[in-house]
């Protein structure tokens, strides 16, 4: 028979062999996922990257701009004699051509030592600034360099947001001479940006270093002028980081960057819904992918597996038909002797231990094929048959010899222990009523009963049992003989 240990190994190898192929799939489409997502945030960090720096560049050239046109204005004045040409109208011409040419000013002012204005670009009625942080920290301080003023709405009628650069000119002793203010339009960095190509929901943010926002594309109209500390905590201490926005709470992605050497800094902040969302329709593909491989895997797995147990369901049946008697079940002869010449190589391994051999003949088993026909004859043989299997153990060898004529084969039994089992079946077989068609008999068995004795094969064995056989027929039937006095 087939070890069943090979059964089961072919099978675990197929299931450890489909385990594998999941485990691989859903690996290989697990690290492609991951790695998309790594693309996805390398290319949104380049990306943020690169533009948060044309920003700050692109503000710093404003403030650049602004400064060379206080060194400008600066040197006009100090062509004059006198403070008087503060008020001259060629300045005012060359002020308001300044603006026209620079779409970022809402307007350029010179005021004299108290912060009022002598001069400057517009037209009309000239306004109070003196309340304005540009003009008082230059009065109260000495400020070097330019000053950059918060967020505010100008007093003019269209109400847009503006901030002030001042400038402050002073003596050798730092006395204020004058000022020199340009008004910035916020509005024209708010419309210059909203024109970039970017991607979808992208926050640009202008801010200065203690989280006062100056521009922020969406949400002007709502986050201009204020405060953020928060803001300012993130800006001060990274150049990037991927944080959740203080002002609205979403997960960003930010660059951030510093202003040349300006208290201010420009940031771009790209959603992680956003730059991740292709990612997102990528990873549920593969998602999805990756689950109809497995199932698909799963499947051809079961049916591979339903084959070879069907392949080993039909190869062990043709095994069973090939070693058995399919009548009675029991081995047939030919397998016998094989299996008995394995029981010899045994035996000798195992210093000769004893192997008894029993031939098994119905008596008068003619009379019953004659007598009821061969239907019952064949019922017969495999009631016989299980009787022997009842009453002999699992390691005992039962074989159909041929016709009615039966082989045991007893490993480690001497023959008086094979006696004392043949004299079990011997009653058991004489105790048993057959009944067809209402009629009842009963039958006996012969046996014949010999030894191993150490010869390479078991046909010794067998000839000296069948002897034995013949003597008990002739003593009468239904009893047992040995070769010898047992």
């Amino acid at each position: 028979m087939k070890n069943p240990f090979i059964k089961l190994t072919k099978l675990n190898k197929t299931c450890v062999f489909g385990a594998l192929s999941i485990l691989l799939t859903i690996a290989f489409f697990a690290s492609n996922v991951f790695m998309q997502r790594q693309v996805a945030i390398e290319q949104a960090n380049s990306t943020t990257r690169s533009l948060v720096r044309f920003l700050a560049m692109d503000v710093d050239r404003i403030f650049y701009g602004v400064e060379q046109l206080f060194v400008g204005i600066d040197d006009l004045l100090n062509i004059a004699p006198d403070s008087s040409e503060l008020h001259d109208s060629q300045l005012h011409t060359i002020l308001a051509d300044l603006k026209r040419e620079n779409f970022f000013l809402s307007t350029l002012l010179v005021l004299d030592s108290e912060g009022k204005i002598v001069n400057w670009s517009g037209d009309g009625k000239v306004p109070q600034v003196t309340d304005r942080d540009y003009v008082a920290v230059q009065l109260e301080s000495d400020v070097d360099g330019i000053f950059i003023g918060k967020p505010i709405v100008s007093r003019d009628d269209n109400k847009e947001w503006i901030f002030g650069i001042s400038k402050a000119v002073r003596d050798d002793q730092h006395k204020l001479q004058y000022m020199l203010v340009a008004i910035i339009k916020i509005d024209y960095f708010y419309q210059r940006y909203c024109k970039l190509e970017l991607p979808a929901e992208t926050v640009v943010t202008i801010v200065s270093s203690d989280g006062l926002m100056y521009l922020r594309t969406p949400g002007q109209e709502k986050f201009v002028g204020k405060r953020f500390p928060k803001v300012a905590a993130i800006i001060n201490s990274v150049n990037s980081v991927v944080t959740i926005s203080p002002v609205d709470n979403d997960q960003l992605l930010a660059a951030i960057e510093r202003v040349g050497d300006r208290p201010m800094f420009a940031a771009v902040c790209f959603k992680h819904k956003v730059f991740l969302a292709h990612w997102h329709r990528y990873a549920l593909i593969m998602v999805v992918s990756a689950l109809a491989i497995v199932a698909l895997l799963i499947f051809f797995i079961r049916q591979i597996r339903a084959a070879e147990q069907q392949k080993d369901v039909v190869h062990q049946l043709l095994e069973l038909q090939a070693i058995t008697d399919p009548l009675t079940e029991l081995y047939n002869r030919r397998y016998a002797l094989q299996q008995a010449d394995l029981e010899i190589r045994k035996a000798l391994r195992r210093e000769d231990s004893p192997i008894a051999v029993v031939m098994m003949d119905i008596d008068y088993f003619k009379q019953v094929n004659d007598t009821y026909g061969h239907d019952v004859g064949d019922m017969v043989l495999k009631v016989v048959a299980g009787i022997m299997r009842q009453q002999c153990r699992a390691s005992d060898m039962l074989c159909r010899y041929g016709g009615e004529e039966f082989f045991i084969l007893l490993p480690d039994t001497a023959v008086t222990g094979a006696l004392a089992n043949v004299e079990k079946i011997r009653l058991a077989i004489q105790n048993y009523r057959f009944s067809t068609n209402g009629a009842e008999f009963s039958l006996t068995a012969s046996f014949g009963i010999s030894d191993w004795q150490g010869e390479s094969d078991i046909s010794a064995a067998i000839n000296r049992a069948d002897k034995a056989l013949y003597q008990a027929k002739n003593d009468g039937r239904n009893c047992s003989r040995c070769d010898h006095v047992c």
